[in-house]
């Protein structure tokens, strides 16, 4: 086979495949030891708290409204950097020392990462009214 065609597959298929199956594994990993620390704390006493002992194990690391401002955050981060690399690609453009070509990867750059953001300032402003809507 030529070599030409497996960089692209390696990178299209083997790597994503393998980063989820190493996520996954570790979070099963993760569960199984959690399960075999309660199992060893309710067999060796009777007098531990499992109800708490379980709510210390599966506690949110977060809550609800401080997620919302960390999609906030990733929202505001990533629209300034995409329209910072939209405005270095069209300042590019209207030089004469960079070309068309020159600034193509900044403007798709900038492109991505500002619609990345933006999708996150969508998800932010729909979830808000949900969190707003528990308290």
């Amino acid at each position: 086979m030529d070599s030409k065609i497996l960089i692209p597959i390696f990178t299209a298929v083997v790597l994503p495949v393998s980063i989820v199956f190493i996520v996954n594994v570790a979070r099963m990993y993760k569960h199984k030891k959690e399960t075999e620390l309660l199992a060893k704390a309710i067999e060796s006493n009777k007098d531990i708290d499992t109800d708490r002992l379980i709510e210390m194990l599966y506690k949110p690391r977060c809550t609800a409204r401080q997620r919302l401002m960390i999609q906030l955050y990733r929202g505001c981060v990533l629209s300034l950097l995409g329209l910072v690399f939209v405005i270095f690609g069209v300042v590019g453009l209207t030089f004469d020392d960079f070309s068309l070509r020159d600034s193509i990867p900044a403007l798709m750059l900038g492109s991505i990462f500002f619609a990345i953001g933006f999708s996150y300032f969508i998800v932010y402003f729909v979830s808000r009214k949900h969190v707003d809507d528990d308290k």
